[in-house]
């Protein structure tokens, strides 16, 4: 009896053993800390693949980064510049005004959600980095946008079509768009000053209102 006892009390620790080697062991979440390095690595790979013109390469690292860290200024910032350097001169300018509503330090600092952030700014300090960011991006764009070429056709398409409706904002917006992503800023110039003419407190309006700054 006695030795079946001890036969079966060894089948039993053997069993459960081999049970708990076949438990999964929960995997450790990343965190916080890991993810701000990570964020950060994603940020300057875009930056990387932007000064190679990488633009696709660049777009993607830039998204990935804000995955991890929705409020990285820098990345949007960076994000704005690939699609103007690719020529998507409208997704871009979406990326730049979402840059310039989050006005976060170059630095990112980390709450305790795990967003990175910085401390409120006060108006006057806002509208400071609002003007530096806007002449740091125009002066980016000037030296990188040349290579854009324009397409000779589709502004032959819309000269034509302004003549016919000269009072459409929307279509002196996108020639305007066309002169903009190719570095032809004085040719743009004008057309995004008649689109605020046309309709200041549209849209487009106010995107144009944007646009004429950073050409200030």
């Amino acid at each position: 009896m006695k030795l079946r006892a001890l036969i079966i009390l060894g089948l039993f620790t053997l069993s459960s053993a081999i049970g708990c080697l076949m438990t999964p062991v929960p995997t450790p979440s990343v965190g916080i800390e890991q993810t701000l390095i990570n964020a950060l690595g994603f940020y300057q790979m875009g930056k990387s693949y932007l000064d190679k013109r990488e633009n696709q390469l660049a777009i993607n690292s830039f998204q990935d980064a804000l995955k991890l860290q929705p409020e990285y200024m820098d990345a949007e910032y960076g994000l704005a510049q690939a699609y103007f350097q690719a020529g998507q001169a409208e997704e871009g300018l979406k990326h730049l005004k979402l840059a310039e509503s989050r006005l976060v330090g170059t630095t990112l600092k980390i709450t305790p959600s795990g967003n990175a952030t910085a401390p409120e700014a006060s108006p006057d300090d806002k509208d400071e980095r609002k003007i530096a960011l806007q002449k740091n991006f125009y002066d980016w764009l000037r030296k990188n946008t040349e290579e854009n070429a324009v397409d000779k056709e589709l502004v032959a398409h819309l000269e034509s079509t302004i003549e016919q409706a000269p009072n459409q904002p929307q279509l002196y917006y996108a020639l305007g768009i066309l002169y903009f992503q190719a570095g032809e800023y004085n040719r743009a110039k004008p057309l995004f000053e008649k689109v605020v003419e046309l309709a200041p407190e549209s849209g487009t309006g106010q995107d144009a209102k944007l646009l004429l700054s950073l050409m200030q």
